[in-house]
């Protein structure tokens, strides 16, 4: 008789996936605290216009992904209209 799926230990791909996101994500969270030991004479000016920039870029990204999101939202609304109007005319018909 054969075993099926998986040698026992062994994970999945979305496991793996995970684990080496988890995995990199981790290394660069080191690395950046370590950058910033390491280059903590910035002067406040400069930090100050790097924050800038970046709050600058993440509002612009929410703005995309909210009109993005009511687009989305539009057009699920037209295709529950569109069943609605559908299920309607099938009750009618089986009347």
């Amino acid at each position: 008789m054969s075993k099926r799926g998986r040698p026992a230990g062994s994970l999945g791909k979305k496991k793996r996936e995970e684990a080496a996101a988890l995995k990199s994500i981790t290394s660069l969270a080191t690395r950046l605290s370590q950058s910033s030991h390491r280059e903590a004479d910035f002067e406040d000016d400069d930090v100050s216009i790097a924050s800038e920039g970046l709050a600058e870029s993440i509002n612009q990204s929410i703005e995309l992904i909210h009109a993005e999101l009511q687009k989305i939202r539009k057009e699920f609304g037209k295709a529950i209209e569109l069943h609605k109007k559908q299920i309607k005319e099938l009750q009618q018909l089986r009347e």
